[in-house]
């Protein structure tokens, strides 16, 4: 099908930039504990007893605060402004 003259490694170049671009991109938001911990915590926060009705709408207000930090914060690849969105998960993590 092809020559030996490396048109076969040719052909597959694209393909191989391709999947180490898409590794690359992919790989912050894996590393990111903030990405896994939000929704367990959110998830930890609703199923929480003892709780008065302030103090859950308070912690759930601070924890949606902090979503839209780490949100933007991956968005724009801001590092100062993703550790300050996961010390607000590690303060309400700790609020119960």
């Amino acid at each position: 099908m092809f020559s030996r003259t490396g048109h076969a490694a040719a052909a597959l170049r694209p393909a191989a930039l391709a999947i180490l671009l898409a590794a690359s991109l992919a790989t912050p938001a894996l590393a990111c504990r903030g990405t896994e911990d939000y929704p367990s915590v959110t998830a930890r926060l609703a199923a929480a007893s003892g709780l008065s009705p302030e103090r859950r709408a308070a912690l759930e207000a601070r924890l949606a605060e902090g979503r839209v930090m780490h949100d933007k914060a991956h968005a724009s690849g801001d590092e100062a402004l993703m550790r300050r969105s996961l010390g607000v998960l590690d303060e309400v993590n700790a609020g119960f």
